[in-house]
Parts: C-alpha cells; sequence; structure tokens
C-alpha cells in the first residue's frame, strides 16, 4: 500500500495531486480487485462513505474494443492512455476526424509524405543552420524529424466515422454491478464487438461485488 504526492501531465485538476493504493499480488483477480475496493473504502470516514459514489471502468474492455473496432495500431495507445478521461478520448476522436494539423512548408510537407527521413533530416539541418539554432544542447534534427513523421502516421490513418461512433457511445455507458454484464453484452450485440477474454475476466469482478 502507498500514499503520497504524484505528478501525471495534461491533467485537468492539476499536475500534482496525492493519490492513495494498494497492490495485491497472486489469487483470484476479480476478488483481489473488490477487496482492494472494499479496503479502500473502509479506510474513508463514516461520512465520506454515507454519500460516497464509486466510478469503475475496465482498461482490458476499454482495449478489446479497439481492438474489435479496428482503431489504427498508431493511435490504439494514445486512447488506451486516455481510458478513464471521457474528455480525452472524445478529443482525440475529433483530431483523428481532423487529420494532422501540422503548419509546414511545402518541402518538409512533402519529404514527410514520401516518409523520406534522411533527406527530412538534413533539410531540417539546413534550416536550423540558417536560422542560426545550435545544434545540440536541445533536439536535434533527426529527433525533430523521428516527430515530425511520427506525427504524420499517427494520423495518416483516421478512425472511421462508424467506429467513432461506437466509441463515443461505450465511453457514456454507465450501469451498476448487478445490471454492469447485462449492459454490456447488448452493447456488444448491437455494435458487433467481441470483448474476447476481458469480457470473462469482468464478468468474474462484477461476480465478486456486492450485491
Amino acid at each position: 500500500a502507498y500514499c503520497g504526492d504524484v505528478f501525471r501531465q495534461n491533467r485537468e485538476e492539476g499536475s500534482q495531486y496525492q493519490q492513495a493504493g494498494a497492490e495485491l499480488i497472486g489469487g483470484d483477480r476479480g476478488a483481489d480487485d473488490m477487496l482492494a475496493l472494499e479496503s479502500a473504502l473502509a479506510h474513508l470516514p463514516e461520512a465520506l462513505r454515507a454519500n460516497c459514489h464509486v466510478r469503475m471502468g475496465a482498461q482490458a474492455l476499454f482495449e478489446a474494443l479497439l481492438v474489435s473496432l479496428d482503431i489504427p495500431q498508431t493511435l490504439r495507445p494514445r486512447f488506451a492512455k486516455a481510458f478513464g478521461h471521457d474528455g480525452q478520448v472524445k478529443a482525440l476522436l475529433a483530431q483523428s476526424a481532423q487529420g494532422s494539423s501540422q503548419k509546414l512548408p511545402a518541402d518538409v510537407s512533402a519529404l514527410i509524405e514520401a516518409g523520406d527521413r534522411e533527406a527530412l533530416v538534413k533539410n531540417i539541418e539546413h534550416r536550423m543552420h540558417d536560422g542560426n539554432l545550435p545544434m545540440s544542447g536541445g533536439r536535434t534534427a533527426v529527433d525533430i524529424a523521428a516527430r515530425l513523421l511520427d506525427r504524420a502516421e499517427l494520423y495518416r490513418t483516421p478512425v472511421t466515422d462508424a467506429a467513432a461512433s461506437v466509441l463515443k457511445n461505450y465511453v457514456n455507458l454507465e450501469a451498476s454491478f448487478a445490471t454492469a454484464l447485462d449492459v454490456l453484452d447488448g452493447f456488444a450485440k448491437e455494435n458487433s464487438v467481441d470483448f474476447g477474454d476481458a469480457r470473462r475476466e469482468f464478468a468474474d469482478f462484477a461476480k465478486a461485488a456486492p450485491a
């Protein structure tokens, strides 16, 4: 168990905040997860427990959804990282629909489109030299070229409108433990989604939840 200050980037409520956690190694995953939750609630003051609303999600289900919807490989890590932050998921979908927003000189854009990394590095080196920018002590031309190529590849294949619609509907799902499996299965059937093993793991967790 632990309790202390943690730091997270791109967090609306602030990058530094206090967090408490516990880890259980081995045993039954569903039962252990529920034990961790019950232990956390038990350490809250009684007045807080009486008015406490716990909202939980399943990372494995979300990542299985990304695979089932055939979300582009380059985008999946970003969506997975945004799990639990509905606004970030929807922002990523908007960015994907708009494509790359990089405003670059025509010759640089042409090299990126061609995927010519070597020529792009030389182009950036010339620009850095002409602009009297240091060639060391910061991002090198190689670093800049890699970042430009990665960003271009990231949005080369956008999320389809159909997949985006399913993702938006999924992040809006909410149900009690008693109805969670029925809601999940109904969603899967309606949208032809296969959650695979993630569904079984979530079922074990939901069954361990108090009635």
